[in-house]
């Protein structure tokens, strides 16, 4: 999915921790709820380079004709 992305998208994931409890219909209680907001970046858009460099190297595909081409 992430080597299709072409666009920046963005996602909420949500996380939600429970307990069991008999006193509710469901047989459970929200204990806790987090919502959290990213933002999906192509390759191409990716900033990592000038924040992390040491991540850099996630992104080299070594099947990629690129990276033939600088071996050559």
């Amino acid at each position: 999915m992430f080597n299709r992305l072409t666009e920046a998208e963005m996602l909420t994931f949500t996380f939600v921790l429970e307990a069991d409890d008999k006193e509710t219909e469901s047989g459970r209680k929200e204990v806790a709820r987090l919502e959290q907001v990213v933002d999906l970046l192509p390759r191409n858009q990716w900033g990592g380079l000038w924040h992390i460099p040491d991540m850099t190297a996630a992104f080299v595909q070594p099947n990629d004709a690129a990276v033939e081409r600088l071996l050559k």
